[in-house]
Parts: structure tokens; C-alpha cells; sequence
């Protein structure tokens, strides 16, 4: 499931492209510019699921899932993806939760020269030897490479020094909340229930896992563009799209999206409507509402 910063991108709300330019500004102090976040992934130990197999069995000899993080040069978390299977790499979980990049939607600036060259150079994710190399995303070069290369050899220390930003993001995520040092032994159907009952206890509304709906955030109309990001009310705009449980808490967040698209739309595209139509998300089995036996199963 993705998750945005929202406050991060509100405040910058004045065209797509602005929250990114803004993230690759702080990154010279990183000693890499054009660079507008870093990315990996974190092992979070669990207790094997039941009937799971290899599934959760990651390289570290342990049993986790995968929180995938891209994260500003203030360590601050700017996307999540969490739920990949332990056996999957960080470089195949990364492709596989979010195709926007691929896909050319995400509203990067145009490339720019690079501080005292001559070369346009494009903006750009950085990764570790797990990531593949993409037009929008740079992995350090193969160790023998660096041994005859000088230039290489100082790519590779320029890269691995602005990198170690998510590797800083980890840590104080994990000394803030401590349940990170120990496995999780809460199921996933379990969770879901706990936010199910939420729902029951304070909303009365039985059988519900979270409330989706779609935002419209206004921005100034992007060069050539044309309808685009125009939207049925009048302004244009990008949507942010939230699941949020009983207690106004965001479980959910996509952002990005085109304001001319409908909320459903968006809904079908992103990453956790794929893996619920798919059955992915180990949602818990069906069961009668209160007091109304005769209506079966919900």
C-alpha cells in the first residue's frame, strides 16, 4: 500500500512537479544533486504465518515482510510500501508497487545541468546494488569496476554517502517505536479485525475495514497540460486518495493521480486495489451481521 507525506506535499501544492524540485534542493549537502530521494527496503521480523510456506523466509535467515521506503534528504519518509513477502528482493518488490514511474506519471522536473558542468542531467532516485538501473533511478557500479576506474570509484563514494539517508530513516523509525526490535506476532487478518471492530464500536457500521474517498488538491495548471488536470468541479487539480480507519488515521494514502480521473478511477490503479481484487490482502473470512441471521453472510 503507498503513503505519502501529505503535509510535505500540500505545502507545495502549487504545481506537481514542486514537491519534488523541492526534495532535490537539500540533496547537495549529500554531495548528489538531481537527486530527489533514496530508496530500499526494510525486513521487518515476524512470526511465520500459518500455511505460508517460504513465503516470509527472507535472506537474513529470518521470517518478515518488507517496508519499501523512498525518503527526502530530511529523512523524512516520502512513499511506503509494506506487505512484500520476505523471499522477494527489494529490486522486484520496488517494481512491482508502483508503475508510475515506469509509466512516465510522476510530475519530475525537467533534467537541469549539473553544478560546473556542461551536461543535462536527468533527476533521479538513488538505490544499492538491489535496484536495477533505470532512466529514474542510479546504483552504485560493480566493485571490480572502482578498482580501475578513479571516476567510478568516486561516483560509488558520492552515491553510497547520500543513500545512507534511508538507512538513517530506518533507524530513528525503529527508535521510535521500539515494537521494530522484536517480531510482530499480530496476524494480518487480526489487524484488519481490530480496525473492523473499531468501526462497529464507534460508528456502528458492521463488517467495515476503513472508508475510501478522494481529494481533490488544487494546483496551477501545468504547461501544456491541456484538460488533463482539469476536474469536474471547475479547477485543476491532483487527487489524493486515502483509505482511513474508525479513528481518522490514514491507512492508505495515494497521491499523484490527474484531477480529470474519478475517484474510481484512481481507486482501480492503485497498488492496493490490485492485490484485493487478487485476494492479496488477507482479509478475514465473511461473517453474519448482528442480529440479522436470515440476510446470511457479510
Amino acid at each position: 500500500m503507498s503513503c505519502l507525506d501529505v503535509k510535505h506535499v500540500a505545502k507545495y501544492s502549487a504545481a506537481p512537479s514542486h514537491p519534488v524540485r523541492h526534495l532535490s534542493r537539500n540533496y547537495p549537502r549529500w554531495g548528489f544533486p538531481n537527486c530527489i530521494g533514496r530508496v530500499d527496503g526494510k525486513h521487518v521480523t515476524i512470526k511465520r504465518p500459518n500455511n505460508s510456506g517460504s513465503n516470509y523466509w527472507c535472506y537474513l535467515h529470518k521470517y518478515s515482510i518488507v517496508l519499501m521506503a523512498i525518503v527526502g534528504p530530511d529523512y523524512k519518509f516520502i512513499c511506503v510500501d509494506i506487505g512484500g513477502f520476505g523471499k522477494n528482493s527489494d529490486g522486484g518488490i520496488f517494481e512491482t508497487s508502483n508503475k508510475r514511474f515506469e509509466q512516465n506519471l510522476v510530475s519530475v522536473p525537467a533534467s537541469k545541468f549539473l553544478p560546473g558542468q556542461n551536461e543535462i542531467c536527468s533527476y533521479v532516485l538513488i538505490g544499492d546494488e538491489a535496484f536495477a538501473l533505470k532512466p529514474y533511478l542510479m546504483r552504485p557500479f560493480p566493485y571490480k569496476q572502482t578498482l580501475t576506474d578513479v571516476r567510478k570509484e568516486k561516483y560509488n563514494v558520492r552515491l553510497c554517502r547520500a543513500r545512507r539517508v534511508v538507512e538513517n530513516a530506518f533507524g530513528i523509525l525503529s527508535q521510535k517505536w521500539r515494537i521494530f526490535y522484536r517480531p510482530l506476532e499480530t496476524k494480518v487478518d487480526t489487524t484488519i479485525l481490530i480496525v473492523a471492530q473499531d468501526f462497529e464500536e464507534k460508528w456502528n457500521f458492521h463488517n467495515c475495514v476503513g472508508s475510501v474517498d478522494g481529494k481533490h488538491v488544487g494546483i496551477q495548471q501545468p504547461s501544456h497540460s491541456g484538460s488533463y488536470y482539469y476536474n469536474y468541479k471547475g479547477f485543476y487539480s491532483i487527487v489524493l486518495m486515502a483509505i482511513v480507519n474508525a479513528n481518522y488515521q490514514f491507512m492508505m494514502v495515494d497521491v499523484g493521480a490527474n484531477g480529470r480521473v474519478s475517484d474510481g478511477g484512481v481507486m482501480k490503479d492503485t497498488l492496493f486495489w490490485r492485490k484485493l481484487s487478487e485476494n492479496k490482502l488477507n482479509m478475514p473470512d465473511s461473517r453474519e451481521l448482528p442480529d440479522c441471521p436470515e440476510h446470511g453472510e457479510s
